[in-house]
């Protein structure tokens, strides 16, 4: 039987095949079918190799046959050896399989270019994501840390009888509890319009008293910090841990109050609230530096020293250097990108 080119498989006779001596080798786009010629019967189906297996042919010039080999999923490599009636035959088959392997290894090169691209998308998807999330968490500490500095100050400024600078604070404050109900939700109407009442009459201990439930209330949310969460645990991408995260924010709230505790406690002299807030900030410390990176403990230290020496110039500059480090956090915005996808 000649070889038939001109159908959707090629063919051709063969003389042996392992322990078969007559039959046919038949090249089908997807699969390698062996027959086995029997007497006055028809074909038999003697084998058959998938073509997405194949990984390897050669001739055997000697023999007349070729040599092919199959990769075996989970297992080793295995060999064919077929030779033919017709040498061209051999050739002619190897120049199929060849073109198979071809279209093959160029099928494989674009599925694996397509799987880096996709790889790559979602990666640099992962990593996107996970750049908003911190800077929605970065956002959201500095909002906090100007609404508690600016609630300090304005009780400072009462304290001290400066009404104008006390209003100039109590509008920045009105402006960082909009800008977290903005994007969290966090609800601080009613204490901001009880120290509105005070400040308008500028009832200077009842504003203060006020100004203190502000920040009671704003903990009390802050604390709740599945409120944070509920919007980012939808992605999928947040499935697994990152640092900071929004249960390292009520860190930083008492970080910051303490800061600023710490300071006022220094202007009236109170050294016992001194070393209660210096105390406090040596706590927390630990989580700025391992969450949000941020390493005060040198200036802690610092300050430390200058309260127990009663050096009250060393330990303002200390603070106002602590405050000048946490205020460049909020630019540079610090954090580790872990691929997840490995």
């Amino acid at each position: 039987m000649a070889i038939n080119t001109g159908s959707s498989f090629f063919k051709a006779k063969i003389r042996r095949w392992r322990n078969i001596r007559s039959g046919w080798l038949v090249i089908e786009p997807t699969k390698l079918v062996v027959y086995r010629q029997r007497f006055f019967r028809s074909l038999e189906e003697a084998g058959n190799f998938e073509t997405n297996h194949l990984r390897a042919v050669e001739v055997d010039t000697a023999n007349s046959g070729v040599k092919i080999t199959f990769e075996v999923p989970q297992g080793e490599a295995t060999c064919e050896v077929f030779s033919f009636f017709n040498r061209d035959d051999a050739h002619k088959v190897n120049g199929v399989l060849s073109g198979l392997l071809i279209e093959a290894g160029e099928e494989k090169r674009c599925r694996e270019e397509e799987l880096a691209r996709a790889q790559r998308e979602l990666e640099e998807h992962q990593k996107q994501v996970h750049e908003n999330f911190v800077k929605d968490i970065w956002e959201t500490t500095e909002a906090i840390w100007s609404l508690v500095k600016a609630d300090y100050s304005m009780a400072n400024a009462v304290i001290t009888g400066d009404w104008n600078e006390a209003k100039r604070q109590y509008s920045t404050i009105w402006q960082q509890a909009d800008r977290l109900k903005s994007a969290h939700q966090i609800e601080l109407i009613t204490p901001l319009q009880e120290l509105d009442e005070k400040m308008r009459t500028e009832n200077g201990e009842e504003a203060i008293k006020k100004a203190g439930l502000v920040l009671v209330n704003l903990a009390n949310q802050v604390l709740q910090t599945e409120t944070f969460w509920e919007t980012w645990l939808r992605n999928e991408n947040m499935t697994f841990p990152i640092t900071p995260n929004w249960n390292h924010v009520p860190y930083f709230l008492l970080f910051s109050a303490w800061h600023f505790e710490t300071i006022l406690s220094l202007k009236i002299e109170d050294w016992i609230g001194v070393n209660n807030g210096l105390s406090v900030l040596l706590s927390t410390a630990d989580v700025l530096r391992r969450c949000y990176k941020i390493d005060l403990d040198g200036l802690l230290d610092a300050a430390k020293s200058a309260s127990e020496e009663g050096d009250k110039e060393l330990l303002r500059e200390t603070t106002r250097r602590l405050e000048s480090a946490l205020v460049m956090s909020f630019k540079t915005r610090r954090f580790e990108y872990t691929n997840p996808i490995q």
